[in-house]
Protein backbone atom coordinates (compact mmCIF):
# COMPACT_ATOMS: atom_id res chain seq x y z
CA UNK A 1 0.00 0.00 0.00
CA UNK A 2 1.32 3.38 -0.96
CA UNK A 3 0.01 6.74 0.19
CA UNK A 4 0.97 9.80 -1.81
CA UNK A 5 0.05 13.44 -1.58
CA UNK A 6 -1.08 15.29 -4.68
CA UNK A 7 -2.12 18.83 -5.27
CA UNK A 8 -5.67 20.07 -4.91
CA UNK A 9 -6.10 20.06 -8.69
CA UNK A 10 -3.97 17.22 -10.07
CA UNK A 11 -3.26 13.54 -9.62
CA UNK A 12 0.45 12.96 -9.19
CA UNK A 13 1.04 9.30 -9.92
CA UNK A 14 4.56 8.12 -8.96
CA UNK A 15 4.89 5.46 -11.67
CA UNK A 16 8.45 4.45 -10.76
CA UNK A 17 7.58 4.04 -7.08
CA UNK A 18 4.52 1.99 -7.98
CA UNK A 19 6.65 -0.21 -10.24
CA UNK A 20 9.12 -0.78 -7.36
CA UNK A 21 6.23 -1.75 -5.06
CA UNK A 22 4.86 -4.14 -7.68
CA UNK A 23 8.27 -5.76 -8.13
CA UNK A 24 8.68 -6.13 -4.36
CA UNK A 25 5.20 -7.55 -3.68
CA UNK A 26 4.68 -9.49 -6.95
CA UNK A 27 0.87 -9.07 -7.06
CA UNK A 28 -1.36 -10.47 -9.80
CA UNK A 29 -3.36 -7.24 -9.77
CA UNK A 30 -3.53 -3.86 -8.05
CA UNK A 31 -6.20 -1.26 -7.26
CA UNK A 32 -5.50 2.45 -7.45
CA UNK A 33 -7.63 4.82 -5.37
CA UNK A 34 -7.60 8.53 -4.65
CA UNK A 35 -9.94 11.25 -3.52
CA UNK A 36 -11.25 14.38 -5.16
CA UNK A 37 -11.57 17.14 -2.58
CA UNK A 38 -13.59 19.12 -5.14
CA UNK A 39 -16.67 17.04 -4.37
CA UNK A 40 -17.07 15.41 -7.80
CA UNK A 41 -15.90 11.82 -8.12
CA UNK A 42 -15.96 11.88 -11.93
CA UNK A 43 -12.50 11.21 -13.42
CA UNK A 44 -10.64 14.13 -14.91
CA UNK A 45 -8.68 13.95 -18.15
CA UNK A 46 -5.52 13.68 -16.00
CA UNK A 47 -7.05 10.73 -14.08
CA UNK A 48 -7.79 8.96 -17.36
CA UNK A 49 -4.27 9.60 -18.72
CA UNK A 50 -2.64 8.41 -15.49
CA UNK A 51 -4.76 5.26 -15.52
CA UNK A 52 -3.80 4.46 -19.10
CA UNK A 53 -0.11 5.11 -18.36
CA UNK A 54 -0.24 2.78 -15.37
CA UNK A 55 -1.99 0.05 -17.39
CA UNK A 56 0.62 0.36 -20.13
CA UNK A 57 3.41 0.05 -17.57
CA UNK A 58 1.89 -2.97 -15.82
CA UNK A 59 0.79 -4.95 -18.89
CA UNK A 60 4.27 -6.15 -20.01
CA UNK A 61 5.04 -7.50 -16.53
CA UNK A 62 1.75 -9.39 -16.28
CA UNK A 63 0.08 -7.28 -13.57
CA UNK A 64 -3.54 -6.22 -14.02
CA UNK A 65 -4.93 -2.89 -12.89
CA UNK A 66 -8.12 -4.28 -11.32
CA UNK A 67 -9.65 -0.84 -10.82
CA UNK A 68 -9.03 2.84 -10.27
CA UNK A 69 -11.45 4.23 -7.71
CA UNK A 70 -12.15 7.89 -7.09
CA UNK A 71 -13.83 9.03 -3.88
CA UNK A 72 -15.49 12.38 -3.25
CA UNK A 73 -17.55 12.83 -0.13
CA UNK A 74 -20.03 9.94 -0.11
CA UNK A 75 -19.61 9.29 -3.85
CA UNK A 76 -17.40 6.68 -5.51
CA UNK A 77 -16.59 6.15 -9.17
CA UNK A 78 -14.93 3.07 -10.63
CA UNK A 79 -13.03 3.59 -13.87
CA UNK A 80 -13.59 -0.12 -14.59
CA UNK A 81 -17.37 0.38 -14.27
CA UNK A 82 -17.10 3.35 -16.65
CA UNK A 83 -15.41 1.11 -19.23
CA UNK A 84 -12.09 2.96 -18.99
CA UNK A 85 -10.06 -0.16 -18.05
Amino acid sequence: MRIEQGSHSALELPLRAILRDVQDKDPASIVLAHNHPSGSAMPSAADKRATQSLCAMLRPIGVRLADHLIFAGKSRVSLRDLGLL
